[in-house]
């Protein structure tokens, strides 16, 4: 029999517990290090998908007015075809949903899961819409801005000030406070419903609770009443946005889409009276300092 000698003889020791319990501890730094790059990564690609997605609002309004001889959808108008997010369905390819959901009279409920309707980071969002009475009607998770959709808007009348600084459209919570708590007490439920429309929806005691908008009057009489300057700045918290105001799930700033197309995200500490400016279409005195 051949013997190794004892000098090259392989030698086997299993870790001991205190080498187990480093090594585990380093495995567990590493991984703390590692989840909140990944998060970063995550979040990076949300706002970067729903940027995309509201760029694709901006491109459907451009192409509206173009077949439109110049003229704008409107959140006021009696047709409610006219309503922005029903209007720019065929721009986005849901010619469909527009032709078998809504006629030039009425809104019915629609529960269509159109992708592009709903943001990524906007934990509000659901698929399958909210009941309202014995109806359901599906949500989005962004906002048009009523300052520019108001009327009988045209590409030349709406933007005093000029398109490339002005909002059109923004980020949303599809889902709103309403009375200090989600959903409220009257109406049962309160969302972004994107097939909402003045007239024949609900009444427009409640209408800045179910309109996919923004830029609505602060403490104004009137659902609808237009005012200068408008001093709503985006809201970003932990919870549920109140209705009726611009609205982001991504750390410190909300996607933006301006009149000639273009999309940035705006910080949400932004000074409310040039956010103000950024919404009043109507001025000719155009947004002044940093945004």
């Amino acid at each position: 029999m051949i013997r190794v000698p004892s000098g090259i003889r392989a030698s086997r020791r299993a870790f001991t517990l205190i080498e187990l319990l480093v090594v585990i501890a380093i495995i567990a730094v590493l991984v703390g290090l590692l989840l909140p790059a990944v998060q970063k990564v995550r979040d990076a690609a949300a706002r970067m998908q729903c940027s995309n997605q509201i760029r694709q609002f901006g491109l459907a309004l451009h192409n509206y007015h173009t077949t439109k001889q110049g003229k704008l959808p409107s959140f006021t108008a009696a047709n409610p075809l006219q309503q922005p997010f029903i209007a720019l369905l065929p721009g986005i390819e849901q010619d469909y949903v527009q032709k078998n959901y809504f006629t030039s009279t009425t809104a019915l409920p629609v529960n269509a899961q159109i992708p592009i309707f709903g943001c990524p980071s906007d934990r509000t969002f659901t698929p399958s819409g909210i009941a309202v009475g014995s109806a359901t009607w599906g949500v989005i998770s962004y906002g048009a801005n009523l300052q520019v959709f108001n009327g009988t808007p045209t590409i030349t009348t709406a933007f005093a000030h000029g398109t490339s600084s002005t909002i059109v459209f923004a980020d949303k919570y599809s889902l709103c406070l309403r009375n200090g708590a989600l959903g409220g007490t009257t109406p049962p439920d309160v969302g972004n419903v994107y097939g909402w429309n003045l007239l024949s929806f609900l009444p427009a005691t409640y209408a800045d609770d179910y309109a996919p908008m923004i830029g609505d009057t602060v403490g104004g009489t009137s659902p609808h009443q237009v005012a200068t300057p408008l001093i709503t700045t985006p809201w970003n918290k932990e919870q549920v946005a109140n209705c009726g105001v611009a609205s982001s799930a991504h750390t410190g700033a909300t996607n933006v889409c301006l009149g000639d197309g273009s999309v940035r995200p705006i910080s949400t500490d932004i000074d409310s009276v040039v956010w103000g400016a950024l919404l009043n279409a109507s001025s000719q005195v155009p947004p002044q300092g940093d945004w």
